[in-house]
């Protein structure tokens, strides 16, 4: 496993002049220790380091690049005309290196390096078709035969090397992990590693870096006629030599299988860009669905340019469509008609057009052939890429014009309403749907496809609260039979507390809620969250046979008793004898209660019971039973938070109760800020994105990285909650930069996530700028400083500056 050094992410942020000075004044380990994480972003300083490497640096720094995270491919070119022979060797056999580099290397010619003879024993001992695919035009004849025996294309030929003839031998299906040849297209994912490994040595053989664009032309054409697999396809877009032109016509494919990948392929290795993909690329309803996809954001989401491509889009959206229901129809109908043409084409031409009388299928529908499997491009859909184009363009829409544009869509004519609540079931599970376009959706829906969209989107807290809000019985056992969702919503749905009053015991409860088709009980909520439900019995029954619950939650049973009017089902749970199996009451709950049961008070029995509830509260904050805590913010609504100020004045927050009174929904900002202050990275994560005072209350105490478990300082990802308060505005990146800590694990967050730190470098360098030119002392004692240093980058700076001070 591969390490990403603090020091190494503060090389993105010098210039080429200070990296090379800083290099070369690091001790060997830690230099080794730069080198073998992500080199500079900035193309300039990323071939200094690299020149310096292989000019100046010796074996070792030679070896811990070649070990290194991704050393990309201009290092790899560059190291391969290093002195040292072994540096070689080793370039040569990296996994990463292109076939046309080890082509180079094997050329011989005027001013060529020799082979090393440990290179050539290696050659001469392979079968490897990787290794042995470039060396069939080696200098030395002996590799070339070598090469020869065991690297064949069709019917045992020499590998082909003309465009017909290439994509023929391409065509060809490969072996699969069982030794049965596979329909290209239609390879299982569970056996694409093997095809991966053999499409790749199949490709080593061909000199593709020799081809003219018109050679690229031609097998992009030949593609388009009949595609190859996508396996293949990708190792084709990503190819060093790939034009973009071809590049985006092999995207093209009759199955979506695969085409995320495609397009990462491509992004990556530059063959085109986002603004080309968004833009440029031909068949508008492939493209959209793999733009819907949210493990590409997931992947590539940090690639300079997708972002801004994606943001015009949106803005293209607005203006070409707006919120006009016949450009919206037309729309619909174009992408069920499987548009040709690019994505700004599409909104233009739905823009002129008028909408058809009768919509076609959706494309996911696909035939079916004689043996009842669905064919066509529809039996993929939703494969990888989700299955409604029409649906992710309508989220690019105005948030606010969401339901209006759903409503009107819907109303146009007899059937749309289906269509339209169709295309929003078939988003990519993925994808975070805003609250309007929820509302909007409900507003249309029947009853069995909301029920199918809790089912599916009820996950999001957001989305299950807008549900909720519907007071529909069917909706709400669909969401508490799906998903684990907060109590709050439990609580609301249990008590029967309809949205339209407000009062608890106005909406009945589904009896899905308890049980399914088969009368089997299968709640995804905990039982012990019956205690707010609306049955007395059931609540009396869970409180009877539940034997772990604590005094908090023996309260609230008891509560929620008396406000059904059942004071007697208390009496009988407080003076009933226990027995095997049977829970006993906690001995706080009978002495508050021997008042009231004795008068038969229910009222004051309820106040009893609720200032019970209160005292077990106060008591468990300072107890080191932090699961009696955690029960307080599942029972109430409302919490005593001024009792709760008053018990810690003058006293800390304990870690473990800092961290589970930040998951309460109506914390107190003053409360907030003490409980960041005990534990900021516990309680971070919580609290920093609540409001802009939080958030930088939490970026001046805790660090932006969260470290895995088990793994070591060595190897942290960035924490989620500095890029969600960037996102939306709580800080900015000069606030990052000037004030987050520690520095290292801030440069890291950097690193990885350049897109949403944009601006980072500007803000580095006029911190840097600021106290001069530092002198060589001043970084080497900064990188000294660098790995262990817990404040912000200004005091790192000023702490390297004096030390590196004569005198």
């Amino acid at each position: 496993m591969k390490t990403a050094t603090d020091l190494g992410a503060l090389f993105d942020h010098l210039t080429a002049a200070e990296a090379v000075a800083l290099l070369a004044r690091l001790p060997a380990p830690r230099r080794h220790e730069v080198l073998a994480g992500p080199l500079p972003a900035a193309a300039k300083v990323r071939g200094e380091v690299v020149r310096w490497v292989v000019e100046s640096g010796d074996a070792d720094d030679c070896r811990a690049l070649l070990g290194g995270f991704a050393p990309g491919a201009a290092a790899l070119e560059a190291l391969a005309g290093a002195a040292d022979p072994a540096v070689r060797v080793a370039v040569y056999l990296h996994p990463d290196a292109p076939a046309a580099l080890r082509r180079s290397m094997l050329a011989g010619g005027p001013g060529a390096l020799a082979v090393p003879g440990e290179l050539r024993d290696v050659l001469l001992g392979t079968r490897s078709r990787h290794l042995l695919g470039p060396a069939w035009d080696a200098a030395d004849p002996a590799v070339a035969a070598h090469a020869a025996r065991h690297v064949h294309g069709p019917r045992r030929q020499p590998p082909p090397q003309a465009p017909e003839d290439v994509y023929a031998w391409l065509r060809i299906a490969l072996p699969s992990a069982n030794g049965s040849p596979e329909a290209h297209g239609r390879e299982p994912v569970s056996r694409r590693v093997p095809r991966e490994r053999r499409v790749r040595a199949r490709l080593a053989a061909v000199a593709f870096e020799a081809w003219t664009a018109a050679d690229w032309d031609t097998l992009a054409r030949l593609h388009g006629d009949a595609p190859l697999d996508p396996v293949t396809a990708r190792f084709l877009i990503g190819h060093p030599s790939c034009p973009a032109a071809a590049g985006s016509a092999l995207l093209r494919s009759d199955t979506r299988v695969g085409q995320a990948q495609k397009v990462v392929a491509g992004l990556r290795a530059g063959t085109f860009g986002p603004a080309h993909l968004y833009t440029r690329v031909t068949h508008a309803p492939a493209v959209l669905a793999v733009l819907e996809s949210p493990w590409l954001w997931q992947v590539v989401g940090e690639i300079p340019g997708l972002r801004e491509a994606h943001a015009a889009l949106r803005d293209a959206v607005r203006a070409e469509l707006g919120d006009d229901a016949g450009r919206w129809r037309s729309l619909l109908a174009l992408l069920r008609g499987d548009f040709p043409g690019t994505i700004p084409e599409l909104l233009c031409e739905a823009a002129s057009t008028a909408p058809p009388e009768r919509l076609p299928a959706h494309p996911g529908s696909g035939a079916v052939d004689g043996a009842g499997v669905r064919t066509g491009v529809g039996a993929e859909a939703g494969a990888e890429a989700g299955g409604s184009p029409w649906a992710f363009l309508l989220l690019l829409a105005e948030p606010a014009r969401l339901p209006s544009i759903i409503a009107s869509v819907a109303a146009a004519e007899p059937g749309w309403g289906g269509c339209v609540t169709e295309e929003i079931l078939r988003l990519g599970k993925g994808v975070r749907l805003p609250g309007p376009l929820v509302d909007g959706f409900a507003a249309v829906a029947d009853e069995p496809a909301r029920v199918k969209f809790a089912r599916q989107r009820g996950g999001d807290p957001e989305t299950a609260t807008r549900l909720v809000e519907l007071d529909d019985p069917v909706v709400n056992a669909a969401l508490l039979a799906t998903h684990r969702l907060p109590p709050r919503i439990f609580r609301r749905v249990l008590s029967g507390t309809a949205h339209a009053t407000g009062r608890a015991g106005t909406l009945r409860l589904h009896p899905s809620t308890f049980r399914d088709a088969r009368g089997q009980y299968q709640p995804r909520f905990a039982p012990k969250y019956l205690v707010h439900s609306c049955d007395p019995d059931r609540i009396a029954e869970l409180l009877r046979s539940t034997t772990a619950f604590c005094a908090a939650y023996q309260a609230a049973g008891c509560r929620r008793l008396v406000e059904l009017g059942r004071l007697d089902l208390v009496a009988d749970f407080v003076t009933a004898p226990g027995g095997p199996r049977v829970a006993r009451p906690h001995t706080v709950l009978v002495e508050a209660l021997a008042e009231s049961l004795a008068a038969d008070d229910s009222d004051a029995a309820h106040d009893a019971l609720r200032a019970l509830s209160g005292r077990l509260f106060l008591a468990d904050l300072g107890t080191p039973n932090l699961g009696d805590l955690g029960c307080h913010l599942e029972i109430e609504p409302a919490l005593d938070w001024a009792a709760v100020a008053e018990s810690r004045r003058g006293k800390p927050y304990p870690r473990g109760v800092a961290r589970i009174l930040a998951q309460a929904d109506d914390l107190p900002k003053d409360i907030a800020l003490a409980l960041l202050a005990a534990d900021p990275d516990g309680c971070a994560p919580t609290l920093a994105a609540r409001s802009p005072a939080l958030a930088h209350a939490a970026l001046d105490a805790a660090s932006p990285a969260a470290r895995r478990n088990g793994y070591g300082p060595a190897f942290q990802d960035p924490a989620w909650w500095p890029e969600q308060c960037l996102r939306e505005g709580l800080f900015t990146v000069e606030d990052l930069i000037t004030r987050g800590r520690p520095i290292g694990a801030v440069l890291q967050l950097c690193r990885r996530r350049p897109t949403t730190t944009r601006g980072a470098d500007t803000h580095v360098r006029n911190l840097i700028d600021r106290h001069g030119p530092l002198p060589v002392d001043a970084w080497a004692v900064l990188a000294m400083l660098m790995e262990d240093f817990t404040g912000t980058l200004p005091e790192l700076i000023a702490t390297a500056e004096a030390a590196a001070a004569p005198g």
